[in-house]
């Protein structure tokens, strides 16, 4: 029997429903993407869902900064710190969000039905991910 060739290797079919993150998200609210989109069944998120998500990464960034500086300094000049403010704003927007996205707990165990647990992206497939154009239809 002859050896497959590289070419004729078949990717997983799930790989091609998942979102990918759009060009202009860096650093890491990219990340904080690409994590949502890998944690999740590969059809849970449509193309219409990325807007949200790109503002639920970056909502759930700015959230840990601002708790990080909280947690260094919570009383300048004998006030609370001005993060505190940024903080629940973040914090506001990030349960806002999970809720319409249907992330929240509640939320999943009323529309999702029990399933097999989600199988964690290779490597490879997390690359493959990263680098497809966000602007782009999955295929």
């Amino acid at each position: 029997m002859p050896r497959k060739s590289s070419l004729d290797v078949a990717f997983p079919a799930g790989q091609a429903n998942r979102l990918s993150p759009p060009d202009d998200l860096t650093g890491p609210a990219r990340a904080m993407f690409l994590d949502l989109v890998s944690s999740v069944r590969p059809d849970f998120f449509q193309p219409a869902h990325r807007p949200l998500l790109v503002a639920y990464a970056s909502a759930l960034v700015e959230e840990r900064v601002a708790a990080g500086e909280l947690e260094a300094d919570y009383i300048v000049d004998g006030k609370a710190s001005p993060w505190l403010a940024i903080w629940q704003a973040r914090m506001r927007a990030v349960t806002t969000l999970a809720r319409a996205l249907r992330l929240s707990p509640a939320s999943q165990c009323i529309t999702a039905p029990k399933e097999e647990p989600l199988q964690p992206l290779s490597y490879y497939e997390r690359q493959a991910l990263e680098h497809q154009h966000g602007d782009r239809e999955p295929n």
